[in-house]
C-alpha cells in the first residue's frame, strides 16, 4: 500500500514539475526575444562592435567588464587597479565594477573583448529580471500567465531601461532581489527547503548583489526592515518552535556563507589600496536632489539628468521615461487590491513596504522628507535616494499580480463552465491592458540607441603597439566625465596606464595636491563651462600634475573621428591648449597629436601664455592656424 501512495505521489509530482519547467522555458525564450527587440541595434548589425555608446558610463563599464579577464590573465587583483587615475589607482569596490557580472563573462571577454561582453551582459540585464521575477510570482499567484506578463512589467520597467541605455549595469541588473524574496518567503510560509540549503543560498545571493550594486543591496536591506512584521507574526503562531528553528539555521548559515564570500571584500571596501572614505562623491555632488515625487510614478516626466546631462552620461538616443515611472494601470490594480483583497497579507506587506521605500525615495524638498534626515548619516549618502523606487516597482508588480490573481479566482466561481484556457486568456488580457501606459510611454525609446563602438586611429595604429610603462593623458581626460578614453584602453586590452579616472575616485575633492591641474584639465574638456584661461601659475599648476601622475606622453586624437558623447572642445583648441602647457608644438602621428613628456619641459614664456589668451578665442580654426597663431610665442621661449 505504501509503494502504491508513493508511486501516485511521484506521478502527481512529475507533470507539476513538467509543468514548470515548461512555463519556465517559455518564460525565458519570451522575455529573451523582448531583450533581443530592445536592443535591436546591436544584435541586427555587429554585436562585436555596436553598443550603447563608446562614451560617458558605457566606458567605464567597458572598463570594468575588461579589467577581470586581463587581472586574471596577467596577475593582478581584479579588485585594484593602477591602469586608471595612475599612480593613486582605484578601488573597485568603491566604484560601479559589478565584478559579479565581469567575473562570469571572463571567458566571453577573453574570446571576442569587452563589447561583446557588454552587450550581452545588457541582453541579459532585462531577461533575467525579468525572469527571476517570473519565478517569485509563479510562488504568488497560481496562473503562469499572469506571472509571465507582469514578470515582463519588472524586467523591462524604467527603471531597467534608463541605466540599460548608458550600459550603466549595476542598475539595469536586478535579478537578485526577487529570488532573495522567494528564499525569505519560502523560510517564512512553506519551508520546503532545508534550512541550510536555503541559508547558504541566500547568502551566495547577496555576496552577489554586493558584487554588482551594494547600493541596491544596502536599498533592500534598509526597506526590509518593514518586512519584519510577518516575521513576528510567524514566530508568534509558532506552538511547537519548529519555524523558529528553522529561521534559526537558516540565518545562520546565510550570515556565515555571506561572511566567509564577504568578509574580505568588505574589508578591501573601506581599508583596501585606494579605497575612499566619507561621501563617495564629495558633498558637492548632492546626489540626493534627483528624488522621485508621487505623481512620477503614473506620469511621464523624463528622466532627471535632462537631455544634456543624459548624454553626458553616455545616453545618446531620445531623452528616456523617468526611472520612477510604474504606469497608472499597475498603480491602479495594486491599490484596488488593499480594497478588495483585504484579508491577503501578502498583498498588504508588499503594499506596505513599496509605500515605505517610496516615502524614502522622495526627493529634499520645501516639506521634510524622510531622506532629507536620512542623507547626513554617514555610508547613507551615497545611496541616491531615487532608486529606492526599485523596491517600490517590485511591491506593486506583486500587489497587481495578486489582485489579477484573486480577480480570476472569482470569474472561475462565478462562471465555472469556463475553461482553465479561457480564464488563463482573460488574465492575460487584463495584465496586458493593465500595461498599455507602460508601453505607450516606452515606444517611443525602444530599440534603444546603438552606434558603432570603433577605436579611434591613433588607437588603433599606434595605441596597440606601445611599449610596457606607458602612461597617457588623453584629449578629453576621463576625470572630466567624457570618459571615452576608458573605452579605448579596455578595447587595446590594457596596453597602457592612463591619468585620471572617471567616477568618484576622480572628483575634484579628491584630487589633492594636484588640485588645481586637475581642475583646468578637466574645464578643458567640460562642455558645459567657459573655455579656461591660463596664467603663468596655471600652466605649472597642470605640468606638476602631468608630472605627479607619471605621464610618458599627451595624445590628443581628431575630435571629428570620435563619436557622438565622446568629443570634447575642437580638435585645434585642444592643441593650442596642451601646446601652451607643453611649450612645444605637437608631433603629428596617425589620427592624433602627440606630445612627449621630457623631464624637464620646455619653459614656458608669458608670452605664450598670452598668445593662447588670443588664440582660444579662435577654436574652430584649423590645427594649422592655431599653432602659426602660438608660433610668436613658441619662438621667444
Amino acid at each position: 500500500m505504501s509503494e502504491t501512495i508513493e508511486e501516485t505521489a511521484l506521478s502527481i509530482r512529475a507533470p507539476r514539475r513538467s509543468a514548470s519547467l515548461r512555463w519556465l522555458l517559455i518564460a525565458a525564450a519570451v522575455y529573451l526575444v523582448l531583450s533581443v527587440a530592445l536592443w535591436w541595434g546591436i544584435w541586427s548589425a555587429s554585436p562585436g562592435s555596436t553598443s550603447v555608446c563608446g562614451c560617458g558610463d558605457a566606458s567605464r563599464f567597458l572598463w570594468f567588464l575588461e579589467w577581470p579577464a586581463y587581472a586574471l590573465t596577467h596577475g593582478h587583483s581584479p579588485l585594484y587597479s593602477a591602469w586608471l587615475n595612475h599612480p593613486t589607482g582605484i578601488n573597485l569596490l568603491n566604484d560601479t565594477s559589478v565584478l559579479g557580472l565581469g567575473i562570469p563573462l571572463i571567458p566571453l571577454t577573453l574570446l571576442a573583448g569587452p563589447v561583446l561582453s557588454l552587450n550581452v551582459a545588457l541582453l541579459l540585464a532585462p531577461a533575467c529580471s525579468a525572469l527571476a521575477m517570473f519565478v517569485l510570482l509563479r510562488r504568488l499567484v497560481s496562473r503562469p500567465v499572469v506571472a509571465l506578463v507582469l514578470g515582463a512589467a519588472y524586467g523591462f520597467a524604467t527603471f531597467v531601461l534608463d541605466p540599460a541605455s548608458a550600459g550603466q549595469l549595476n542598475l539595469a541588473f536586478i535579478a537578485l532581489p526577487p529570488l532573495m524574496i522567494l528564499l525569505a518567503d519560502d523560510l517564512l510560509r512553506y519551508r520546503r527547503w532545508p534550512a541550510r540549503r536555503a541559508g547558504i543560498v541566500l547568502g551566495i545571493l547577496v555576496a552577489w548583489q554586493f558584487f554588482i550594486s551594494p547600493e541596491i543591496l544596502l536599498i533592500f536591506a534598509i526597506v526590509s526592515v518593514a518586512g519584519l512584521i510577518p516575521l513576528v507574526l510567524v514566530l508568534r503562531a509558532d506552538a511547537d518552535g519548529s519555524a523558529r528553528r528553522h529561521l534559526r539555521v537558516a540565518g545562520a548559515w546565510a550570515a556565515g556563507t555571506a561572511l566567509v564570500l564577504l568578509a574580505y571584500p568588505t574589508w578591501f571596501y573601506f581599508q583596501g589600496p585606494a579605497h575612499l572614505s566619507g561621501n563617495i562623491w564629495g558633498a558637492e555632488a548632492k546626489i540626493w536632489r534627483w528624488g522621485t515625487t508621487p505623481q512620477s510614478l503614473v506620469w511621464h516626466t523624463g528622466s532627471p539628468y535632462g537631455g544634456a546631462i543624459q548624454r553626458f552620461f553616455g545616453a545618446i538616443g531620445p531623452e528616456m521615461p523617468s526611472y520612477s515611472y510604474l504606469g497608472l494601470g499597475l498603480v491602479a490594480t495594486a491599490l484596488l487590491g488593499l480594497v478588495l483583497c483585504r484579508r491577503d497579507r501578502v498583498l498588504q506587506l508588499a503594499m506596505g513596504v513599496g509605500a515605505a521605500a517610496l516615502l524614502l525615495s522622495l526627493a529634499p524638498a520645501s516639506v521634510w522628507t524622510p531622506w532629507s534626515t536620512l542623507r547626513h548619516v554617514p555610508f547613507l549618502d551615497n545611496i541616491a535616494e531615487y532608486r529606492f523606487t526599485v523596491v517600490t516597482l517590485l511591491c506593486v508588480i506583486v500587489a497587481a499580480s495578486r489582485t489579477v490573481d484573486a480577480g480570476l479566482d472569482l470569474l472561475a466561481a462565478w462562471r465555472p463552465a469556463l475553461p482553465t484556457a479561457g480564464i488563463s486568456a482573460v488574465g492575460a488580457g487584463l495584465c496586458l491592458a493593465l500595461l498599455v501606459p507602460n508601453m505607450v510611454t516606452v515606444a517611443p525609446v525602444v530599440p534603444l540607441t546603438t552606434v558603432p563602438s570603433t577605436l579611434p586611429t591613433w588607437f588603433r595604429v599606434v595605441g596597440a603597439h606601445l611599449p610596457p610603462g606607458q602612461v597617457l593623458l588623453t584629449y578629453p581626460a576621463p576625470l572630466s566625465g567624457l570618459q571615452a578614453s576608458q573605452a579605448w584602453q579596455a578595447k587595446n586590452a590594457m596596453r597602457w596606464a592612463q591619468a585620471g579616472v572617471g567616477g568618484p575616485a576622480g572628483t575634484h575633492a579628491r584630487a589633492g595636491s594636484v588640485a588645481k591641474g586637475h581642475q583646468l584639465i578637466n574645464d578643458a574638456a567640460y562642455l558645459f563651462a567657459p573655455s579656461p584661461q591660463l596664467i603663468p601659475a596655471w600652466v605649472l599648476d597642470v605640468r606638476f600634475a602631468i608630472h605627479t601622475w607619471g605621464v610618458t606622453k599627451v595624445v590628443v586624437p581628431d575630435q571629428e573621428q570620435l563619436g557622438p558623447g565622446a568629443r570634447a572642445r575642437s580638435t585645434a583648441w585642444a592643441v593650442g591648449f596642451f601646446t601652451t602647457i607643453m611649450g612645444s608644438a605637437p608631433h603629428r602621428q596617425p589620427g592624433a597629436w602627440v606630445w612627449p613628456v621630457t623631464s624637464p619641459l620646455p619653459a614656458v614664456s608669458s608670452g605664450l601664455v598670452a598668445r593662447y589668451q588670443v588664440c582660444r578665442t579662435h577654436p574652430d580654426v584649423p590645427v594649422a592656424s592655431m599653432l602659426q597663431c602660438l608660433s610668436p610665442g613658441l619662438a621667444g621661449s
